[in-house]
């Protein structure tokens, strides 16, 4: 028999932006105000994905309850759309909040039905099905606070990036040895995923590299502002700098242990997972 806990759905309200930049002075002190009211944001209790590409800066929030729960919510975004909005070379192409029953209607409408989507094409907007090399930074709350500049910097000099916020709140209240999960899920506010493709059919295999270089180059530019070796473990670096503290933290040689004791002999083996580093990249030998 199975068990299923059931929650009730509470209604949601979310917030859409579309910002334009046309001078790169203006795209610098627009990410300067977004790292710096960051916690303020998820202090008031929204959460979501800001992506962006080019000139162009997305927002996509959402808040519970409809007005949202958090009475700072509105406020605190509405400042931040203000702030922006005078500085010179960003212009505001889209504001719009909108309710929502619960989270499967937003889902619905801005992840399987894009045609009744606000601001970001999530359906085109995201590339699937195709070759891509992909890395992930956590990025703490206190790169946040203390590294402003140096931060938006960093995520300016990125031409594209599709970060989620998704820390603080009652995930950084989680005893951070109470799971696997890496602990730096537990102080980080954003998640940033770095992507690059190539053409499949087209493609050498140095070419190939020169992309994964790429984007380790580009994840090592917000590690080194962060000194957060934290990434999610699902958006996997194939050229990542350790990779055991990387996805795992102080957490991977207890987890190597239990590895080791149930699988000896390496039967479930993974580039990059747990005692893997006793394999080649192509997990075909092993090399101790």
């Amino acid at each position: 028999s199975v068990t299923y806990r059931t929650h009730p759905a509470p209604p949601v309200t979310a917030a859409f932006l579309v910002a334009n930049t046309s001078t790169e002075e203006g795209r610098l002190q627009l990410f300067k105000e977004w790292v710096k009211i960051h916690p303020d944001i998820m202090d008031a209790g929204s959460a979501g994905f800001w992506p962006y590409s080019g000139t162009q800066f997305f927002l996509t929030l959402m808040a519970m309850g409809n007005p949202p729960t958090n009475p700072k919510a509105t406020a605190t975004l509405q400042g931040f759309y203000d702030k922006i909005a005078t500085i010179p070379g960003v212009s505001i192409d889209l504001e719009v909040t909108k309710p929502y029953t619960g989270f499967q209607q937003w889902y619905d409408d801005n992840f399987i039905h894009s045609q009744n989507g606000i601001g970001f094409n999530y359906t085109i907007g995201d590339f699937s099905g195709v070759p891509a090399a992909v890395s992930s930074v956590l990025i703490p709350r206190t790169s946040f606070k203390t590294n402003t500049d140096d931060l938006a910097v960093a995520l300016a000099e990125l031409t594209d990036a599709r970060p989620f916020l998704v820390g603080g709140g009652v995930v950084s209240k989680v005893d951070p040895d109470a799971m696997a999960v890496n602990p730096a899920f537990r102080s980080m506010l954003s998640d940033i995923t770095i992507a690059l493709s190539w053409n499949v059919t087209t493609a050498t295999p140095q070419e190939v590299h020169a992309v994964e270089q790429t984007v380790t180059d580009w994840a090592n530019g917000i590690r080194d502002v962060t000194k957060s070796p934290g990434a999610y473990v699902n958006e996997a670096e194939i050229l990542i700098p350790n990779f055991q503290e990387a996805y795992w933290g102080n957490h991977y040689p207890r987890l190597r242990a239990f590895k080791q004791s149930i699988d000896p002999n390496d039967l479930l083996i993974v580039r990059q997972g747990v005692n893997s580093e006793g394999w080649d990249d192509e997990i075909m030998c092993k090399t101790l």
